[in-house]
C-alpha cells in the first residue's frame, strides 16, 4: 500500500513536469520561428506585430496546451474520462474553426475573383473608348486642312491628357489582372493577340453596348 502511494506520488510530478517542459518547448519554438521570420524581414517591426496579433497563433497555443494537458492527465492517471473529454471537444472545436476558415477564404477567392474579372472586362470597354477618342482627335488635328492653329494645340493638348488617362487605366488593369484566377489570366492574354474574342481594343462603343456586361 505504501509503495503504490509512493509511485503515485513520484507520477503526479513527473507526469506534470513532461507536460510543462513539453508546452514550454512549444510555445518556445513558435516565438523563435516569428523572432527569426522577422529578422529575415527588413520590415521587423511589422512583421512581429502581425504575428502578435494574429488570432491563428492563439488558437494553435491554446489547441496545443490543451492536447498536452489532456495527454498529460491520461498519462499520468489521473482524471481519464476528463481527458478524453477534453480531446474530444479539442477534436470537434479544431476541426470545425480549420473548415470554417478554409470554406470563408474560398469563398471570399471566388468573389475576389469574379469582382476582378467584371472590373476587368469594364475597364478594357473604357480603354476602347479612351484609344477611339486619341485616335479620332489625331485624325481630325492632322487630316483636315480647316484647322487653325490654335485649335490644332487646343486637340494636341487633349490629346495629352487622354496618354495620362490611358496610362492610369494600364495600372489598373495590372492590378486587377494581378486578382485574375490563372485560367481567365491565360484567356485575357489571349485575347489581347485576337482582339476580335472580346472587341475591346480600338472599337467605338454604342450607347446600347455600354452595359451589355451588366446585363
Amino acid at each position: 500500500m505504501n509503495s503504490d502511494v509512493a509511485v503515485n506520488s513520484v507520477q503526479i510530478p513527473l507526469g506534470v513536469l513532461i507536460v510543462l517542459m513539453i508546452c514550454v518547448a512549444m510555445i518556445s519554438g513558435m516565438i523563435w520561428y516569428n523572432i527569426g521570420k522577422a529578422h529575415n524581414s527588413p520590415n521587423r517591426n511589422e512583421v512581429l506585430y502581425k504575428a502578435f496579433i494574429n488570432m491563428d497563433n492563439y488558437v494553435i497555443v491554446v489547441a496545443l496546451l490543451l492536447l498536452i494537458f489532456s495527454i498529460g492527465l491520461s498519462i499520468t492517471g489521473i482524471e481519464q474520462n476528463l481527458a478524453i473529454v477534453i480531446l474530444n471537444v479539442f477534436s470537434s472545436v479544431v476541426f470545425s474553426w480549420l473548415l470554417t476558415k478554409k470554406t470563408s477564404i474560398k469563398d471570399f477567392k471566388e468573389k475576389e475573383e469574379e469582382l476582378a474579372l467584371r472590373s476587368y472586362r469594364h475597364i478594357n470597354y473604357i480603354e476602347s473608348a479612351a484609344n477611339t477618342a486619341s485616335q479620332a482627335l489625331e485624325q481630325y488635328a492632322y487630316s483636315s486642312d480647316d484647322i487653325t492653329p490654335e485649335v490644332k494645340l487646343i486637340l494636341s493638348s487633349a490629346k495629352e491628357q487622354i496618354k495620362y488617362i490611358q496610362g492610369g487605366i494600364n495600372t489598373c488593369k495590372m492590378d486587377w489582372f494581378d486578382l485574375l484566377s490563372e485560367e481567365e489570366q491565360d484567356n485575357q492574354k489571349r485575347s489581347e493577340h485576337n482582339p476580335n474574342d472580346y472587341g475591346t481594343v480600338d472599337t467605338v462603343i454604342r450607347n446600347e453596348e455600354i452595359n451589355q456586361e451588366d446585363a
